[in-house]
């Protein structure tokens, strides 16, 4: 029998039919500049996707956001073996770490532990920074000092970096993450040994 479908109804159903997947991959590119890698993971279960989303409009940088969801989060809800919606990690959280990393305010290595606690807790990472005593310290002189230091124990690094080999200042790095216990704001450390060694 002859079907007739009115226009009004294909609008509705229109209306009504979730964003597609490659659809919200080409809108997740273009809005947010998040890669493929990332993309691709998220774009297939629209739970996941969502939590990401509203992650990203918390005023954090949402590929960082993205890359916390896909390789952190996801890991530590397949190793609770918990689904998304159980875990008391939400996108505020992942926020609110990334905010706290982007700032200098903790180490990139400290924020990995900082979320396992958090996953664990679901306590906000400011909380757990603080109880833990996690917090970078910037004290201008004893940064200096420190940096002073590991150019003088580095003459390798020294002769490489003037050479030209611009990698040559990692080599001081991890000798000031060192002396300062791993809580040296990695971006002032940057900053402090390229002004001395300029």
């Amino acid at each position: 029998m002859p079907v007739k479908v009115d226009a009004e109804w294909k609008e509705r159903l229109q209306r009504d039919v979730p964003e597609l997947p490659l659809a919200k991959q080409r809108r997740f590119l273009a809005d947010y500049h998040v890669p493929y890698t990332i993309t691709s993971v998220l774009i297939w279960d629209r739970e996941l996707s969502d939590y990401f989303e509203a992650g990203a409009k918390l005023g954090a940088h949402p590929q960082v956001v993205g890359n916390w969801i896909v390789n952190d989060l996801l890991r530590e809800l397949g190793q609770a073996r918990i689904s998304l919606a159980e875990s008391k990690v939400r996108p505020a959280h992942v926020a609110a770490l990334v905010k706290l990393v982007e700032a200098g305010t903790i180490a990139n290595h400290s924020a990995k532990d900082v979320f396992v606690e958090m996953f664990r807790s679901g306590e906000m990472p400011e909380l757990i920074v603080e109880r833990n005593g996690l917090k970078v310290e910037s004290n201008a002189g004893e940064l200096e000092q420190w940096c002073r230091d590991a150019i003088a124990g580095n003459p390798k690094s020294l002769a490489d970096f003037k050479a030209g080999k611009d990698s040559a200042i990692n080599g001081f790095k991890g000798a000031v993450m060192k002396a300062a216990k791993g809580k040296a704001n990695p971006k002032l450390v940057d900053e402090t040994l390229r002004r001395l060694l300029a």
